[in-house]
């Protein structure tokens, strides 16, 4: 099956001292689910970083959808994150004077896309927050904000999606629904998911789980 995510050896330093990332070597196939727990500080940030195409690795090979990310360009790796790779961010990363409406399209426009209202009022409607389309986020719950950040996500049809602590700050009820509505994504939408997550809820969620400590990541139980 196609390997979406092929991490080799991977090391990432600041400032030629602090090694924040040791050895780590991951693939997530196609249509994979899986999950990186780990504490805070434990280098989950940093990872979900190098694997976005936000950041270079220090040592290693990186392959995104086949393509070597330490051989691109600043702009080459601009356009992957736009076009192949969704984000769902802890702190939402949406843009308060613009609706939900506007902050979906303004996602596809910057990829170039044009014919955005159906894309963009079926994902609403797939996250049960089509009512919500002219909302500013802050006049949106916090489980219909996380909602639409998914739908964000989804908007430029990505092959993979990040998703950066995706319970953070909800209440259990919606921290339930939030991973359901996740986990339904890989076979509705044909796209692989990597959640990084240290709430306990999460873990009984995945099949595939990591553990990141200390720099190292290691396969878990």
């Amino acid at each position: 099956m196609q390997k979406i995510i092929d991490i080799t050896k991977l090391s990432k330093s600041y400032d030629d001292k602090e090694v924040v990332l040791k050895d780590i070597s991951l693939s997530v196939k196609k249509k994979e689910n899986i999950l990186i727990m780990g504490r805070s500080g434990a280098g989950k940030t940093t990872l979900f970083k190098v694997i976005g195409c936000l950041e270079k690795p220090s040592k290693g090979k990186v392959k995104v959808l086949g393509k070597d990310v330490t051989k691109l360009t600043m702009d080459e790796m601009s356009q992957l994150r736009l076009t192949e790779i969704g984000f769902i961010f802890q702190d939402f990363n949406l843009l308060p004077h613009l609706t939900a409406y506007e902050n979906m399209e303004l996602v596809m426009n910057l990829a170039g896309k044009n014919e955005t209202n159906n894309r963009i009022m079926k994902l609403l409607k797939d996250m049960g927050i089509q009512k919500k389309k002219n909302s500013l986020p802050s006049e949106m719950s916090g489980g219909e904000v996380r909602r639409l950040t998914i739908a964000r996500a989804l908007a430029n049809n990505p092959k993979v999606v990040l998703a950066d602590e995706p319970t953070s700050n909800l209440d259990e009820k919606n921290s339930k629904n939030i991973m359901k509505l996740l986990l339904s994504l890989n076979k509705k939408y044909n796209t692989s998911i990597i959640t990084i997550s240290h709430d306990p809820l999460v873990k009984k969620y995945f099949r595939k789980k990591y553990e990141l400590r200390d720099g190292k990541l290691k396969k878990v139980r």
